[in-house]
């Protein structure tokens, strides 16, 4: 993969880190303590007179909050991986086995960390 490829591709995911801290602050806080990780924040149009409607609502759209959260961290995770691994002059072989990793998979999912067969094998286990 050239210089160039992997430029285009950390552009691409610095985008996405952007679209993926914005989210997360519209429904978590984040942790100062540990990185990439949020809680999710109950919503504050709640108030103790609210009908059990209200608050089962509430609750239901805490619970979608907490859900989306932790996929949103976990993508964010990996984009920061990625891109650690793009500096440190990594990306692009495998974790596992050290080959290269085809550029058509890096460019349909740019956070792959391992080759295909050493993908399948993981899953296989």
């Amino acid at each position: 993969m050239s210089p160039e490829e992997k430029n285009e591709i950390k552009s691409v995911l610095l985008e996405e880190k952007a679209r993926i801290e914005e989210i997360l602050s519209g429904v978590a806080d984040k942790n100062a303590a540990i990185q990439d990780d949020y809680r999710a924040r109950f919503p504050k149009d709640t108030d103790p007179s609210d009908s059990a409607d209200e608050r089962a609502g509430a609750l239901s759209r805490y619970q979608n909050n907490v859900a989306l959260e932790e996929n949103m961290e976990l993508r964010l995770q990996a984009i920061n991986k990625t891109l650690a691994r793009i500096e440190a002059g990594e990306y692009g072989t495998c974790e596992k086995c050290q080959s290269e990793i085809h550029p058509a998979r890096l460019k349909a999912m740019p956070v792959s960390s391992m080759c295909i067969d050493c993908a399948n094998k993981a899953t296989l286990l």
